[in-house]
């Protein structure tokens, strides 16, 4: 097991999982509202019951240049391409591997460019950065976001960085992915506290960018809206999410529609 992997101290209430068969397909067409209902959903959600031992050490020595996760595969020059649908109607998101870098507390990381354009406005922009460690683990060492109205900022809400302000980074991707473990993706409490579970690693997808089996499946969510489980499937030879569905405690669908180098 990765030696970083530090589970935060956690009463995990009635943890139980309930994976779907026979694959998932991305059907939502223009339907504002797609019903999620045909993917894996929680039946119960862990809660954080302290966070007091959250507390990974971070050894520059211990990370490697690059990111080549096979099912997180950060390559400057990548740009993921997602058709999303939700109550608000259907988004372009764009993520984009840049050639930016930035060093967090002594680790140098890769800057990824994530915008959302809801209805052909930008409605956020954000900036996170990763970093992977010599067991293939990514971690995520924060994130500036920005959210638009009419072509103004609004909010700034949800960033942060590690080691600042009682940030510390978490795990986005584990180097030998096992289910059942869950871990914290990212921690500053109050503001960012996202969590998750690796529930399967056999399902199949269907996507306007391709048909995939064998891929990832993780639950996750954040003791902070503990009703809202997203699921999402990581499929090999993407290396990348393609697909996600809200769960439980919502409705929306991004899936993947395009990869430019």
């Amino acid at each position: 097991m990765n030696k970083f992997l530090l589970v935060p101290a956690l009463i995990l209430v009635g943890l139980v999982w309930s994976c779907g068969s026979g694959g998932i397909s991305d059907e939502a067409g223009d339907n504002p509202e797609p019903d999620p209902s045909s993917a894996p959903q929680s039946s119960k959600f862990a809660t954080a019951s302290s966070n007091a031992l959250y507390n990974p050490v971070i050894n520059p020595e211990n990370f490697v240049e690059g990111i080549n996760n096979p099912y997180m595969t950060w390559t400057p020059g990548t740009t993921f391409v997602y058709r999303g649908v939700d109550k608000d109607g259907i988004h372009r998101i764009e993520t984009m591997v840049t050639h930016k870098t930035k060093k967090i507390l002594g680790v140098t990381c890769i800057e990824v460019l994530d915008r959302d354009w809801l209805q052909g406005q930008l409605v956020e922009a954000t900036r996170d950065w990763y970093a992977q460690d010599i067991f293939g683990t990514v971690w995520y060492f924060g994130e500036a976001t920005k959210e638009y109205e009419n072509g103004k900022v609004v909010s700034t809400a949800g960033s942060w960085l590690a080691g600042v302000n009682g940030a510390q980074p978490g795990i986005v991707m584990l180097g030998t992915p096992i289910p059942g473990i869950p871990y914290w993706q990212e921690f500053l409490s109050g503001e960012a506290e996202d969590m998750a579970v690796v529930l399967s690693l056999d399902e199949s997808v269907q996507v306007p960018y391709g048909t995939f089996e064998h891929c990832l499946l993780t639950g996750e969510w954040t003791p902070l809206e503990p009703k809202v489980v997203e699921n999402k499937y990581y499929c090999l030879p993407v290396g990348q999410v393609t697909l996600t569905l809200t769960a439980a405690g919502g409705h929306g669908r991004e899936a993947l529609t395009d990869i430019t180098h």
